[in-house]
């Protein structure tokens, strides 16, 4: 770092930044002023009376300048305790050495981002400080990024962080191609029609902790309730990280970059979409949960099996060695392209012959009861009243019966069957049987019923696609468990790429200021006594030299 006698001693310094600009009408007739040429800095610096020793190591000062002829390089942050420039060392991660740059999006906004910085350390740069670049004279003063409004800088747990420069680059300064944050895809699952209250997508780092913004905040997001299925889930997060006006944190801290790819073939309730990561939140995931810890879903999250499908039979598949366990009631997936072309299935029957496992798929539409009807005849031995929450049986082994409601008049009759607790997987045509010992529990016939329409759980009719070869997902549990869980990352799409320039960046006490002597003051002698005197110096003028 190198210092001067004359910023060494100034007691009252002021910077000054100017461009010159030229004003201009369009074709449209409408003003508009435009930059010739960089920001230029100056200072004029004051000093207090100094001493006769004082006095000639600024003489001597000027001297190797020749009075202003010569240029002084100086850093001024060493001198009488001004902060104009920032006196301590950024601290960087461990084994690195200098500061590098990593191009972000200079070409439109200014913004480049900084790299081997010490992780997750708050105010390591503040609003101000200046910036150099190594073998380059012209000084550059930092600032927030776009749409940040505070004053200090967090660098971000990769060690980086984004920063905007005052003015324009003076000179082509090594500026690496552009790099990119990877791009990875998720499943989302959701409930249908359920109501719940505002969820939360909270970024988490690779270590499991929750990432934190530009200002040192946690990374959680909230989804407001009104955004229950996983499309209005997933578009929300689009708007906040697309829209051109948006204010929000994921889009001002480029946390998400990019969410345009996107599909949902399953009724809107459960799809994938694909995000881009900024550079600064590389290597970082999604997680999206519930307050209230349960979300009740009628598509279910799913795992990876490591299974691929050998061959398409009909309405079903075949697997060679298979490494899952497959039985009777799974629900899986067999995909061309993550849930893009998704096929929800669920396991009517499994077989296994040497290497080989055979999977036939359920083929009847399933879901939740809707109505039903055809009931069995009236006995009198039945008790005229109201019998509550009674179970059923089913002749659909594949299917879970819940609990009715039934009402029986005075001469045995059944006059309504209503749902108490939801039955699942039914299909149309299923008979119940409600057991005479759960209702009178006398010489009474048991009571049947169908089921005469059902609300369709979303499972999809198999149909012949070419799935072979392609990764099997199995669901983690049936149509309508409780998961608080409902996002799962599938898998990377395409890794990130950074490119880092070879040009060491200058912050703190490493920057050197270039400066031209714009005008040497007079000094006055005042006499102190009859041996010494004391000198007072008019105001220092420099100019930055570009």
């Amino acid at each position: 770092m190198a210092t001067s006698a004359i910023f060494k001693y100034a007691n009252d310094i002021s910077m000054n930044r100017s461009a010159n600009s030229a004003r201009s009408v369009t074709t449209g007739g409408y003003a508009r002023t435009h930059r010739l040429g960089p920001s230029v800095m100056s200072f004029e610096a004051d000093l207090p009376l100094l001493t006769e020793e004082q006095f000639r190591e600024v003489e001597n000062e000027l001297f190797s300048i020749d009075d202003g002829i010569k240029f002084l390089n100086v850093n001024i942050s060493s001198n009488n305790g001004n902060n104009i420039m920032q006196s301590t060392p950024v601290p960087l991660k461990a084994g690195e050495t200098n500061i590098k740059l990593i191009a972000y999006s200079y070409s439109t906004t200014r913004e480049i981002t900084l790299t081997n910085l010490l992780p997750n350390t708050t105010d390591i740069f503040k609003v101000g400080d200046f910036l150099q670049f190594e073998s380059f004279h012209k000084l550059y003063q930092i600032a927030k990024p776009l749409g940040s409004t505070d004053s200090i800088f967090t660098s971000s747990s990769t060690g980086t962080c984004k920063v905007r420069l005052s003015t324009p680059l003076l000179s082509s300064v090594g500026l690496p191609l552009t790099s990119v944050g990877s791009t990875d895809r998720y499943y989302i699952v959701s409930g249908q029609d359920d109501v719940y209250q505002d969820g939360t997508m909270t970024i988490k780092l690779a270590n499991g902790n929750t990432a934190l913004d530009s200002k040192g905040n946690p990374l959680v997001i909230n989804i407001p309730s009104t955004n229950q299925d996983a499309y209005q889930i997933v578009s929300y997060l689009e708007s906040q990280i697309e829209s051109a006006s948006s204010t929000h944190i994921l889009k001002t801290d480029g946390v998400i970059i990019n969410l345009s790819v996107k599909a949902f073939p399953e009724n809107d309730n459960v799809g994938y979409f694909e995000i881009t990561w900024g550079l600064d939140y590389e290597g970082c995931s999604l997680e999206y949960t519930t307050p209230t810890g349960l979300d009740v879903v009628n598509y279910n999250p799913i795992n990876l099996t490591g299974d691929e499908v050998a061959t398409i039979i009909t309405n079903g598949i075949t697997i060679e060695n298979a490494a899952g366990t497959y039985i009777a009631g799974d629900f899986i997936n067999t995909l061309v392209d993550a849930p893009l072309l998704a096929n929800t299935k669920r396991i009517q029957s499994v077989t296994t012959v040497g290497t080989t496992t055979t999977i036939n798929f359920v083929t009847e539409q399933e879901g939740s009861i809707n109505t039903l009807g055809n009931f069995s005849a009236a006995d009198v031995a039945r008790t005229e009243t109201t019998h509550t929450n009674v179970p059923g049986t089913s002749n659909n082994a594949l299917s879970t019966i819940g609990t009715f409601n039934i009402s029986v008049d005075s001469v045995g009759a059944i006059t309504s069957v209503n749902k108490y607790t939801p039955s699942k997987n039914v299909r149309v045509g299923d008979v119940i049987t409600i057991d005479v010992a759960d209702m009178d529990n006398n010489t009474a016939a048991d009571f049947t019923f169908e089921i005469i329409s059902i609300t369709h759980n979303g499972i999809t009719d198999f149909t012949s696609t070419n799935y072979t070869d392609k990764e099997i997902y199995k669901h983690l549990n049936d149509a309508l468990s409780t998961s608080n869980k409902v996002l799962f990352e599938l898998t990377n799409i395409s890794p990130s790429s950074i490119y880092v320039s070879d040009v060491n960046i200058f912050m703190g006490p490493d920057v050197n200021m270039k400066l031209m002597l714009t005008n040497k003051p007079a000094v006055t002698i005042v006499p102190k006594d009859e041996d010494k005197n004391l000198y007072k110096y008019d105001t220092f003028k420099f100019a930055e030299v570009l």
